[in-house]
């Protein structure tokens, strides 16, 4: 997808939040409004705050690919 001028792989934030110890499952979406934004919806264990998760994606991926909104889900919807 092209966010802002950006071309960003969902993929690829996807493949970063599962190796943040205690995500089991994730998936990032694009949320249009008013602005295109990226949502990230993980499931997991233990102490996943947005902000934890915000922190260890900025270490490895560009500001742009940084969700905007991150909702945490006790299981993914079939």
């Amino acid at each position: 997808v092209k966010i802002r001028g950006y071309r960003i792989e969902l993929g690829e934030i996807e493949a970063h939040l599962l190796r943040i110890e205690g995500v089991k499952e994730a998936v990032v979406s694009v949320v249009t409004g008013e602005t295109q934004e990226l949502c990230a919806y993980v499931t997991g264990s233990g102490e996943l705050t947005a902000q934890a998760m915000r922190s260890k994606l900025a270490a490895g991926l560009p500001s742009y690919m940084l969700p905007s909104h991150f909702i945490r889900l006790e299981k993914m919807p079939l």
